[in-house]
């Protein structure tokens, strides 16, 4: 197993993310699309091929380590910040499961919303 050198050895906590964000400078993806959000909270990883929004070419770009993502929402030009581990071919969020209905209310993603649900809003 070889880690590349740029790789990081941190990750952000949900928790303190709206505090911390305006102070990183670096290593944040835009994902304004809503099925990536989707796709994201209902499964809580991605492969990045999978992803359809702009930003999948930022994130690509990043070596493995933690990473913020500022998910789109269902209100119109609004993003939630969510704290995520970049892999070498995908994305996981660190979003526990405590937080995670809160994370989805924010977004405006029902709890309900099941992968049979999601496969069918992506076609």
């Amino acid at each position: 197993f070889e880690v590349p050198e740029r790789c990081t050895s941190f990750r952000f906590a949900q928790e303190g993310l709206e505090l911390l964000l305006p102070y990183i400078g670096q290593r944040i993806a835009v994902l304004e699309d809503v099925a990536d959000t989707r796709r994201l909270l209902n499964q809580r990883d991605s492969a990045t091929a999978q992803l359809v929004s702009k930003g999948k070419e930022v994130l690509e770009t990043l070596g493995p380590g933690g990473c913020v993502l500022l998910l789109g929402t269902m209100i119109e030009g609004d993003l939630l910040p969510v704290s995520a581990l970049r892999t070498q071919k995908a994305v996981n969020l660190f979003v526990n499961d405590i937080t995670m209905p809160l994370v989805r209310e924010a977004c405006g993603i029902p709890a309900d919303c099941t992968a049979e649900q999601l496969q069918r809003d992506e076609k």
